[in-house]
């Protein structure tokens, strides 16, 4: 039976060196750091002072499962079943995607491009998952009309709990984006974004593991024959309400940017922009 340390300081440095084989030096700290603040509510900074502070017996206990669970390569959103994005703590689990800083990127890049405070806004978040996308703009720019859909109606459980625990009013549609009779309900939308599948799923044994076992296929996997089906999708809609054709954000593979900007300048939007990430990535698209 493990046998757990009773206060703060050594709970956090002794799960760190079970876990740290597996996810090295750097991530292990960050994890127990996280681990530790779920647990005690303390946050990382605030851990070190309160080192001595003991664990009740639910806490070890709980403890002790978080651990075997990461051991086991779980993904520590999941484990703990909250992560951070744009500042706003969501609830995830196995029916949808990980936010990532990527696309908090994405976020950031339409917040500049249209600032809070500009008023009259439709928005729609295209494959929305958790919802952290439209959530989050939501949060910033809460006279918008902001809409999200999504084909998996497990990933839509997930987005309406995030969207009522943090006070976001969206308005959440089940759909398949790709059957074009299914779009007809959609809004006239000023702004869409996207983070869609895009990885071919030849690629999918290249993946890390934890990515490759836990995240949900649908939100990961295309057909190999044909990766950009989603932004051709994407750009008809754009172009079927030429009246009042948006601006669309999207994500997109780091091998394939030059040829979605491509995809959408023959789908009517010209003025296509093609955008590094943090990590240097020509992974970003914006079009109008």
């Amino acid at each position: 039976m493990l046998s757990l340390p009773v206060n703060l300081r050594e709970a956090r440095s002794k799960l760190r060196r079970d876990i740290e084989n597996r996810y090295g030096e750097r991530e292990a700290n960050s994890i127990a750091a996280l681990v530790l603040e779920k647990l005690t509510g303390l946050l990382p900074l605030e851990q070190t002072p309160r080192g001595s502070q003991e664990l009740n017996e639910s806490q070890q206990e709980q403890l002790g499962q978080y651990r075997t669970e990461l051991l086991g390569g779980r993904p520590v959103q999941y484990v703990l079943g909250e992560s951070w994005f744009c500042g706003l703590r969501f609830h995830v689990d196995e029916r949808v995607l990980i936010p990532r800083p990527e696309t908090e990127e994405l976020v950031n890049w339409v917040l500049t491009d249209y600032p809070p405070g500009d008023a009259g806004r439709t928005l729609l978040d295209i494959g929305t998952g958790s919802g952290c996308i439209a959530i989050a703009i939501k949060k910033k720019c809460p006279d918008w009309d902001v809409w999200g859909c999504d084909i998996s109606p497990e990933a839509l459980q997930v987005a309406r709990r995030n969207g009522q625990e943090l006070g976001a009013a969206i308005h959440w549609m089940e759909i398949d984006f790709l059957d074009p009779s299914q779009r007809e309900p959609l809004p006239r939308a000023d702004l869409v974004l996207s983070n869609p599948p895009y990885i071919p799923i030849g690629e999918r044994s290249s993946l890390e593991e934890h990515v490759r076992d836990y995240e949900p296929d649908s939100a990961l996997f295309v057909a190999d024959r044909d990766p950009l089906l989603f932004y051709r999708a994407i750009g008809a809609f754009a172009r079927s309400h030429p009246s009042r054709r948006p601006t669309v954000y999207v994500e997109t593979h780091s091998q394939q940017g030059q040829a979605v900007l491509k995809i959408l300048q023959t789908q009517g939007l010209a003025q296509a922009v093609l955008r590094r990430d943090i990590q240097g990535r020509e992974r970003l698209v914006r079009a109008r």
